[in-house]
């Protein structure tokens, strides 16, 4: 991940999806479009857009919207952790599959 030198909000991303025995590599941007903070959590909000390399029925583009929270060691809370969740669709190039997708990770 590397931020964009002409927009703070934007960051270059680079990864692979894997379905069944399918891995691919993709490359895409994470967009940044609001934060709240309070005294136990960071909230931040943004949209992302992932495009697979390659071509073929089961190559094709990520879009949808993230939400990441991070809780604030304190007199309530102990240590830190943070969840991110992507949910959006993946859309195959060629516009014949279609799918929702839901993805999070979970850090105590």
């Amino acid at each position: 991940m590397k931020q964009s030198a002409e927009n703070k909000n934007k960051y270059n991303v680079s990864g692979y999806s894997t379905v069944r025995n399918n891995t691919t590599p993709f490359r895409g941007l994470l967009s940044i479009t609001g934060q709240a903070a309070d005294a136990a959590f960071v909230t931040v909000v943004g949209d992302y857009l992932l495009t697979e390399e390659g071509s073929g029925k089961h190559t094709g583009r990520f879009s949808g919207d993230f939400k990441i929270i991070i809780s604030i060691p304190g007199e309530e809370l102990r240590t830190r952790s943070h969840q991110t969740e992507f949910t959006g669709t993946w859309r195959n190039n060629d516009g014949t599959l279609d799918f929702k997708t839901n993805w999070k990770n979970q850090l105590p």
